[in-house]
């Protein structure tokens, strides 16, 4: 639950959505320079289906965005990762934004390489 301000009052907007998407991830720097393990930044790009349940209902749409990634050492590597997800039907209305179909995100984190080249 979180509270918000919306026409000068705070309200209690509690929102619980719940969001399972899969996807197809291309990685840009390979298809553009060509295979090197060592490389420390890769530019990838992911696009596919996102189902989305909440209030009560559930609906399918589409999400698609970018991933950057910065090597860190021989395991691990930084990653910010931006997506935009279409999913109609509303389930992403809010107090403090307008009805829309879409929604973004932003993440950060790291990435665990098993085994290296």
């Amino acid at each position: 639950m979180t509270d918000v301000f919306y026409d000068s009052q705070l309200v209690k907007d509690r929102q619980e959505r719940y969001v399972l998407s899969a996807g197809y991830r291309l990685a840009a720097s390979n298809l553009l320079r060509g295979i090197n393990p060592h490389r420390r930044w890769n530019v990838s790009a992911n696009v596919g289906p996102v189902w989305a349940i909440g209030d009560g209902t559930s609906a399918f749409g589409l999400n698609g965005g970018l991933q950057l990634d910065y090597r860190l050492g021989k395991h691990f590597s930084a990653f910010l990762a931006q997506n935009l997800y279409w999913v109609p039907g509303g389930l992403f209305d809010s107090n403090q934004t307008t009805e829309t179909d879409l929604t973004c995100s932003f993440n950060l984190g790291l990435i665990y390489h098993f085994e290296t080249l």
